[in-house]
């Protein structure tokens, strides 16, 4: 006869073959989830050749998206900000031309990437909704 848990975290019925089993599928669950934060980035494909771009297509599709990945932000607060730092920062950069356009490019692909990590870790560690999200009451 397998004798029952007492802890304050699992419920009384589960036996200790029950708790293995937990622990083996939330670990099953960490290592797919570390797999898919281990692999390397790649989310311009086809936008780091900017020879075959005419001068407006590389940041207004890098634009699109960063405003993608920043409206899959799980938090309320973090989304918003996310947004208004994309909007701002295309605002200040929209008269750079040459190497300094390429610069800010470059800077853009590398915060497109933190956004990316931001959004999966997001997905990993959900918060409760904002009351911002909440539906307004009649």
């Amino acid at each position: 006869r397998r004798s029952k848990i007492s802890s304050p975290l699992l419920p009384a019925s589960l036996s200790h073959h029950s708790v293995f089993v937990v622990a083996e599928i939330l670990m099953q669950k960490t290592t797919k989830q570390l797999a898919i934060l281990s692999k390397p980035f790649t989310p311009l494909k086809g936008l780091t050749d900017h020879s075959k771009m005419t001068a407006g297509m590389a940041p207004k599709a890098m634009y699109r998206m960063m405003l993608r990945q920043a409206n899959q932000m799980t938090d309320y607060n973090f989304r918003m900000y996310s947004i208004r730092r994309v909007k701002a920062g295309f605002r200040t950069n929209q008269k750079l031309q040459g190497d300094e356009a390429k610069a800010a490019l470059e800077e853009g692909e590398r915060q497109l990437q933190v956004l990316q990590r931001q959004v999966i870790l997001g997905k990993l560690y959900p918060s409760a909704r904002s009351v911002m999200e909440m539906p307004n009451p009649v």
